[in-house]
């Protein structure tokens, strides 16, 4: 594992604070939310459900029922995007990440707006999630040098590997927490000041699901425990060569 520390150039390609409501709001209230940051938030688009039928029409049609779940909203800046659904609310931070203070704002401020326009009296999940590529040079001698849980092949089989998606589930009865962790690496090589790269993909999501009062304090302080707990998932799974890129 690395050494957990401040990362000047953290390899964060999207951040979030996600928020489920224990019952739905209206979309008016979405709508009044939306209004409340159209200062900030400029960009808006429909988020639609979509649930096929199979033969289900008379004559044995296939149908449709489009279903209006919420508002997309995206910054001026393009920096944060706020999706706005009947059951919840997430904020996304997207690159360059600042840190978890500015996501952390933000998400507090779309939810003042929320509380006085919904009443909303609790949430029933709330989590944490980062998405993080890191870019490994090539060529790669092995994957071992950069991630603490590699994918690892057979001795008997050819070692060169192109493409490996590894997911697991960890769960903490301690902080009562979830933490999900993908690897994968589906991209073809990109290139960075001219030199070729692996893009690993380093998804940690972390989440804790029970009922919490919508208004107060208490969903903060959980989320920066998810938080803590993401940064743990995070250094465990990389080596110090990989973390060192990103000082």
């Amino acid at each position: 594992m690395a050494s957990p520390r401040q990362l000047k150039n953290a390899p964060v390609k999207e951040a979030l604070i996600d928020i489920q409501f224990e019952s739905s709001i209206e979309l008016t209230h979405i709508d009044a939310i939306a209004d409340r940051v159209r200062e900030r938030y400029s960009k808006k688009t429909d988020i639609w459900q979509t649930v096929l039928g199979i033969g289900q029409s008379e004559g044995g049609q296939n149908t449709a029922d489009n279903t209006l779940l919420g508002r997309r909203l995206e910054s001026k800046d393009g920096r944060f995007v706020l999706l706005m659904r009947r059951n919840g609310l997430a904020v996304s931070r997207l690159a360059p990440y600042v840190d978890w203070d500015d996501l952390r704002n933000e998400a507090k401020t779309c939810w003042a707006a929320l509380l006085e326009v919904s009443g909303l009296p609790s949430v029933s999940r709330i989590a944490v999630r980062y998405i993080n590529e890191i870019r490994i040079p090539l060529p790669i001698g092995d994957f071992d040098e950069f991630l603490t849980c590699p994918p690892t092949v057979p001795a008997a089989l050819p070692q060169a590997i192109s493409e490996f998606v590894t997911r697991v589930v960890i769960p903490d009865p301690d902080n009562q927490t979830v933490s999900i962790v993908t690897q994968a690496l589906q991209a073809a090589p990109s290139f960075v000041e001219g030199k070729p790269v692996a893009p690993v993909i380093l998804d940690i999501d972390v989440f804790r699901v029970g009922v919490l009062p919508a208004a107060g304090g208490e969903i903060w302080a959980l989320l920066d425990i998810l938080r803590g707990q993401k940064n743990k998932m995070f250094f465990e799974h990389l080596t110090e060569k990989a973390v060192e890129m990103y000082q």
